[in-house]
């Protein structure tokens, strides 16, 4: 894992493309968790900017710069892949 804050967990893999497949991991059993990305995990400056898709979701959530933030229930994973945008 690149992170983990207790309950959070975060997961990366490094894709074709310098793209990022990630795991956002909420272990708590009754909140939800803001869990975040921040890019310096993958070596990027606080400047790069990602293209997220949710892939569970099947949804695109726009381009961020220096990190991205998801709300993840309780006891879920959401799936992400990262494209430089």
């Amino acid at each position: 894992d690149l992170a983990n804050d207790g309950d959070q967990e975060v997961w990366a893999g490094l894709q074709s493309g310098n793209r990022w497949a990630v795991a956002l991991l909420n272990r708590d059993s009754s909140a939800n968790s803001t869990i975040t990305v921040n890019y310096t995990m993958f070596n990027s400056t606080a400047t790069t900017s990602f293209a997220i898709h949710d892939i569970w979701a099947n949804e695109d959530m726009g381009s961020h710069t220096g990190s991205y933030s998801a709300t993840v229930g309780p006891q879920a994973v959401k799936y992400l892949l990262l494209t430089p945008a």
